[in-house]
């Protein structure tokens, strides 16, 4: 029990949190995105919500690993503003979209999250490869969406 850190239950608490917030948004807004014209090459919902969960996972391990192998000091936090940016820009990202439906503002905020999450990928990377590389399937999704929602936005 020695080893067991307050972070192995704040950070998975934290992502678990912003899930439930990123799904109101959606569910509040699903009948208006189904409305949407969307590109024919669009992923399937099924796939988005499947790849959202490992992102997910694999955000909230690259942070308790990152977290826990790495000395707290100012490249640390710089870190973990990223990290923090990036969570900004999700929900606001959600909000945009879904509940708003402002297209043009969630692509703004799609860019963010690319921005943010290619930024943690290299910072992270000559300190702890393990973080950074659970993030890759992040940062490739993130491609994908900025394609997808600006289709949306030239479509709308």
């Amino acid at each position: 029990m020695k080893d067991l850190k307050p972070n192995y239950f704040v950070i998975p608490g934290i992502a678990i949190a912003i899930a439930w917030i990123k799904k109101f948004f959606w569910l509040s807004g699903f009948e208006w995105f189904k409305s949407l014209h969307a590109p024919a090459y669009m992923p399937p919902m099924w796939f988005h919500m499947l790849a959202w969960k490992a992102i997910f996972l694999y955000t909230t391990i690259a942070a308790v690993v990152y977290w826990n192998t790495q000395t707290h000091n100012q490249k640390f936090w710089q870190a973990i503003s990223l990290f923090i940016a990036n969570i900004f820009f999700v929900i606001i990202g959600h909000y945009a979209f879904y509940s708003a439906h402002h297209i043009g503002a969630a692509l703004v905020c799609v860019i963010g999250v690319a921005v943010t999450v290619w930024s943690l990928i290299c910072m992270l990377w000559k300190k702890n490869r393990l973080a950074a590389s659970l993030l890759l399937p992040y940062g490739l999704l993130v491609f994908v969406a900025v394609y997808n929602v600006n289709a949306l936005w030239l479509l709308n």
